[in-house]
């Protein structure tokens, strides 16, 4: 990535974002990249090619992702033809887009588009797992709570059950001895 233009502009201009391409109006569907010359210069109206020859193309400036009208805000296509100046105006804009996305020298708008949307996707999986993990804990730790107060229930009924097998066995142990010496004074109340 060139680090030229993100000190000279900042963020959010067209001029150095990955998205500023030039089209051809002769050739559908052509998007070419904007060299940093060309973005300095404001020269976005032609573009060379070498395979099988070499040819110009008459360009004009274009937003691969559509955030910006390059050709409504230039007024007509002669201006991108002939004065460079407003060009360079209109592409060095402070438009704080959100979609902005950093120019890397010879990488087209398509290829800074796929990267950017690889890069999403990884921060969407990565954002995905840390919400995952997050409610992980947070499922763990109410299972912990639940255990706990469960392990508390089962403690009262284990004390409430043991103390009950206390009073059992000294009723029993009561009733063996009177059964073995029933005027003894002590079993006296139970005649």
């Amino acid at each position: 990535m060139s680090i030229w233009n993100q000190e000279l502009y900042g963020t959010g201009r067209c001029v150095n974002c990955g998205f500023l391409g030039k089209r051809s109006p002769e050739i559908d569907e052509a998007c070419f990249h904007v060299s940093a010359k060309d973005r300095i210069s404001g020269m976005l109206n032609q573009h060379h090619t070498l395979a099988g020859g070499e040819t110009n193309l008459s360009t004009i400036p274009w937003c691969f992702v559509g955030k910006a009208d390059f050709l409504k805000e230039l007024g007509d296509i002669k201006a991108t033809v002939i004065q460079t100046d407003k060009v360079r105006e209109v592409i060095e804009r402070d438009r704080g887009c959100p979609s902005w996305y950093p120019w890397r020298e010879f990488a087209t708008p398509k290829e800074h588009f796929d990267e950017s949307m690889i890069l999403a996707m990884e921060k969407r999986r990565e954002d995905f797992e840390q919400r995952m993990e997050k409610e992980r804990k947070e499922f763990e730790l109410k299972l912990d709570e639940n255990n706990r107060k469960e392990r508390q229930r089962t403690n009262r009924v284990i004390i409430w059950l043991a103390v009950a097998a206390i009073i059992f066995a000294a009723l029993q142990f009561y009733t063996a001895l009177a059964s073995i010496n029933p005027d003894h004074w002590l079993f006296g109340w139970l005649q």
